[in-house]
C-alpha cells in the first residue's frame, strides 16, 4: 500500500484505528461497484456525449453487459481493491491509519479508477475494428484484446507482485527480534529504497494502459511519479531521524529512490519528467485532433437549440446498452446507431 508521509497518519505506531480500517475497506469495496455501474449503465459514455467529446453514433451498440476490455478493467479494479483491503487488515502493523487517511487514500483510488473508466469509454468508442469481433468463446474474447491490454495486464501483475513482495518481506524482516532497530536492506529494498512505490506506479499505469490510451497512461504516470517525488523527501527525513547513521549508509549503498537507474539526483528525475512530457505532447496531437473532430461533428449535425439542450441533458438518452465493449454472449457486434429522445 503506497501512501504519502504528509497524510494524518502516525508511522511507527502499533495502534489500530477500527473506524479507519472499516472506512478504507468500504471505500475500496465500493470502487469496483462504481466503475461497473459507470460502464454497464453507459453513464461514462453519456457524460462524454453531454460535454461534446463523443458523438452518440459512436457510443451505442446493441446488447447487454460489458465486453472484454471493460471486463479486464473490472478484474484489475477488483484485484487492486482486495489488495488494499488485505493491506489494511493484515499487512499494516506499524502505521496508525485513521479515518482521515482512509478517506484520502480511498478517495484518491476511486478518482484514479474513474479516470480510467472514462478514458476507456472514449478509447473504445474509436475501436471500430472491434465491431465484428466474435466473442462467444475464449478465442474471440482474447482476440478482442490488443497489445495495450496485454502489456497493461503485465505491468499490473508485475506492479501488484512488487508491492506485495516488498511489503510482506519488510514485515517479515521487522518481525525478527535480531532486526529490531535496523533498516531493511534485503530483497527488493536492496535495489531501490521504495519498491512499494514502484509497484504502485507500475500497476496504476498498467491499468491506464489497458484502456488503450498511451497519452492517458503517460499523463497519469507523470502525475503519480511527481506525487511520489514530492513525498519521498519527507519520508527520507523521517527515516533519517529514526535510524540516523544507518539510514545515511543505506542511502549511500542504495542510490535509486524508486526506479532502478534513476539515482538520488533530482536533476535525473526532472529530465525523466521532461522526456515523458515531450513524448506525451507528440502522442497527444492525434488525440486532440480527434476530439476537435468529434465536437465539430456534434455542432454541424445539430441545430443551436439542440446543442444547448444537449448540455442541459434533454437531447440524448443513452440506454443501458451504451457501453462500447463487446458482449460476451453475442456472436458479433451490431453496427452502432443513434438514439435521440427529446
Amino acid at each position: 500500500m503506497s501512501d504519502s508521509s504528509s497524510l494524518p497518519m502516525i508511522r511507527g505506531s502499533y495502534q489500530r484505528s477500527f473506524t479507519g480500517t472499516l472506512t478504507l475497506i468500504a471505500l475500496r469495496a465500493a470502487d469496483p461497484v462504481l466503475q461497473y455501474t459507470l460502464l454497464e449503465k453507459g453513464y461514462a459514455a453519456n457524460a462524454l456525449v453531454r460535454v461534446g467529446l463523443l458523438h452518440p453514433a459512436r457510443t451505442l451498440a446493441l446488447g447487454n453487459g460489458i465486453g472484454p476490455v471493460p471486463t479486464l478493467l473490472m478484474g484489475m479494479y477488483s484485484v487492486a481493491a482486495l489488495r488494499h483491503c488485505y493491506w489494511v487488515t493484515c499487512t499494516n502493523d506499524s502505521t496508525y491509519f485513521p479515518p482521515s487517511a482512509s478517506l484520502f487514500v480511498g478517495g484518491f483510488n476511486i478518482a484514479a479508477s474513474t479516470f480510467n473508466t472514462f478514458v476507456a469509454a472514449y478509447t473504445l468508442s474509436k475501436a471500430s475494428h472491434l465491431l465484428s469481433t466474435p466473442v462467444d468463446n475464449f478465442e474471440g474474447w482474447v482476440s478482442a484484446l490488443g497489445w495495450h491490454q496485454w502489456v497493461g495486464l503485465g505491468m499490473f501483475a508485475a506492479g501488484i507482485a512488487i508491492e506485495i513482495i516488498s511489503e510482506e518481506s519488510r514485515k517479515a524482516f521487522k518481525a525478527k527480534p535480531e532486526n529490531k532497530g535496523k533498516v531493511d536492506d534485503t530483497g527488493l529494498f536492496g535495489f531501490v529504497r521504495h519498491p512499494n512505490y514502484l509497484g504502485y506506479l507500475l500497476w496504476r499505469c498498467g491499468m491506464t494502459l489497458a484502456t488503450g490510451s498511451i497519452p492517458a497512461t503517460i499523463t497519469y504516470g507523470i502525475f503519480q511519479f511527481t506525487q511520489f517525488a514530492f513525498s519521498i523527501p519527507d519520508l527520507a527525513t523521517y527515516m533519517g531521524k529514526k535510524y540516523g547513521v544507518q539510514w545515511t549508509d543505506y542511502q549511500r549503498r542504495v542510490t535509486s529512490r524508486m526506479i532502478p537507474g534513476i539515482y538520488r539526483s533530482t536533476v535525473a528525475q526532472v529530465y525523466l519528467i521532461y522526456a515523458l512530457v515531450a513524448i506525451h505532447l507528440v502522442l497527444s496531437i492525434p488525440l486532440l485532433s480527434s476530439l476537435i473532430t468529434d465536437v465539430e461533428d456534434v455542432c454541424l449535425r445539430s441545430p443551436n437549440n439542440e446543442i444547448e439542450g444537449m448540455f442541459k441533458g434533454s437531447m440524448f438518452r443513452l440506454s443501458h446498452e451504451a457501453l462500447i465493449g463487446l458482449h460476451p454472449r453475442k456472436k458479433t457486434f451490431v453496427s452502432p446507431s443513434v438514439y435521440l429522445a427529446h
